[in-house]
C-alpha cells in the first residue's frame, strides 16, 4: 500500500486552483490561506481525524497527453 501524497486539481476549503499544497495526513489538498488557517485553528482532517498541522509543498506537473 502507497502512501504518496496525491493532490487534487483545487483547493478544498475555497476551490482555488493554485498555490497548492497537502496536509500533513496526506488527505487534504489546500491552498496557503486555507491551509494556514486550518493549522492555525488546528483544524481536524475529515477522513483520519487528525489534526492539521503542517503543509507540504509538493510541485504538481500536469500529465503529458500522447
Amino acid at each position: 500500500m502507497s502512501f504518496d501524497l496525491v493532490l487534487k486539481q483545487a483547493c478544498e476549503g475555497c476551490g482555488s486552483p493554485s498555490d497548492l499544497y497537502g496536509s500533513n495526513c496526506k488527505h487534504k489538498t489546500l491552498c496557503s490561506s486555507c491551509g494556514k488557517t486550518m493549522a492555525q485553528n488546528r483544524s481536524r482532517c475529515n477522513i483520519c481525524g487528525i489534526p492539521i498541522i503542517k503543509l507540504i509543498r509538493v510541485n504538481y506537473f500536469p500529465p503529458i497527453g500522447f
